[in-house]
């Protein structure tokens, strides 16, 4: 089990230090569980696909504003 300051540094902080502007996903169109978890994530549906093994794929993407977590103050999160 992780103490809070282990998950925060992993969650958090090293999200601060990386250059990426966006996360993609790619899932089957009928795995429903995956796709409930990206949406609440705050992943938006960009699109169905067909990938280099010919089958279909729903592709998702979250903009770095969306998952990148704001450092702790001590009453909350920042905004």
């Amino acid at each position: 089990m992780c103490d809070d300051s282990r998950k925060r540094d992993r969650n958090g902080i090293a999200a601060n230090h990386i250059s990426l502007q966006e996360i993609s996903a790619i899932v089957k169109p009928f795995n429903r569980q995956s796709v409930k978890v990206l949406e609440k994530a705050g992943f938006s549906y960009e699109g169905r696909r067909t990938l280099s093994d010919e089958e279909e794929y729903d592709t998702f993407a979250a903009a770095r504003a969306i998952w990148i977590r704001p450092e702790k103050e001590e009453k909350g999160w920042k905004r």
